[in-house]
């Protein structure tokens, strides 16, 4: 089962930003056929909406994984002053398949940056290795501003984290 077709959830969700959609190493959108509508979107808080919620009108940027981790931290900046309780479930979909990381993150795993270099006589990472790679690395930079945010705004020894995967 697939999750996301992207590594850029909502790149489908309008025409002029079908070129920012990375399918990585699908090179093509593999959910929605035959082709059909295709928008995977995020939704946010709006009092003026009927509903309270509206989507998303712009696109993510490339590490979805980051933009969610922001998001979160954005909330619990919002939330500090009154020290809130809360309850936030953040689904990270980049590490489900079809694994699609960001160009950027993939490019300095090949590199040898943040993965280990193939020892001589191995051979070089596939293009589905770096995206699957790339996609941890994502997640563990993600997790870690998640639990900074927690440190940062007076949550962090009074909150459960419980991380699935």
């Amino acid at each position: 089962v697939e999750v996301a077709p992207t590594a850029t959830s909502n790149c489908m969700c309008k025409a002029e930003w079908n070129d920012l959609c990375d399918f990585g190493h699908n090179h093509e959108p593999t959910h929605c056929k035959p082709e059909g509508e295709c928008c995977f979107n995020y939704w946010w808080d709006d009092p003026l909406a009927p509903h309270g919620v509206t989507n998303l009108t712009w696109p993510t940027p490339p590490d979805d994984s980051l933009y969610l981790a922001d998001a979160f931290s954005r909330y619990l900046k919002e939330r500090s002053a009154q020290k809130k309780p809360f309850l936030a479930q953040i689904s990270f979909h980049n590490c489900h398949k079809p694994f699609i990381g960001s160009k950027k993150v993939k490019e300095s795993c090949a590199k040898g940056e943040t993965c280990r270099p193939p020892l001589n006589g191995e051979e070089l990472y596939t293009d589905e290795e770096l995206d699957y790679y790339a996609c941890l690395i994502e997640l563990d930079n993600a997790v870690g501003l998640i639990l900074n945010a927690l440190k940062r705004y007076g949550y962090y020894d009074n909150t459960m984290v419980c991380v699935r995967v």
